[in-house]
């Protein structure tokens, strides 16, 4: 159930537009998409910032997953494979030692 109003606004993007959100936290917030275009919100969704630096990725951004406040990676096509480092993303990724990467699962009904 949603208990807060919103507005829905337009983003400017280059090709497929926004594919999927990943949350860090319950106020910060990244969302991906199509020709490298990476958005951040720290305040709920309420305000969008992009993250310049993907603006030089030339591949579309699929998905985002956090495995934990502190790291979290965004795949793209081709082998893209971005880390955050300090609250940004970063290219090109080391996935840790530590990390458990998994896969999500699909529940077909």
């Amino acid at each position: 159930m949603i208990t807060e109003e919103f507005e829905e606004v337009p983003v400017q993007s280059r090709g497929f537009g926004i594919l999927d959100v990943g949350y860090r936290s319950q106020v910060e917030a990244w969302a991906a998409g199509g020709s490298g275009i990476l958005l951040k919100t720290t305040n709920s969704g309420k305000t969008w910032t992009r993250d310049k630096a993907a603006d030089n990725i030339a591949a579309n951004l699929y998905s985002v997953k956090f495995i934990n406040d502190r790291n979290g990676f965004v795949l793209g096509n081709d082998g893209v494979l971005l880390r955050s480092l300090k609250f940004r993303f970063c290219t090109p990724a080391a996935v840790p030692s530590d990390a458990v990467m998994y896969r999500e699962s699909e529940t077909k009904t």
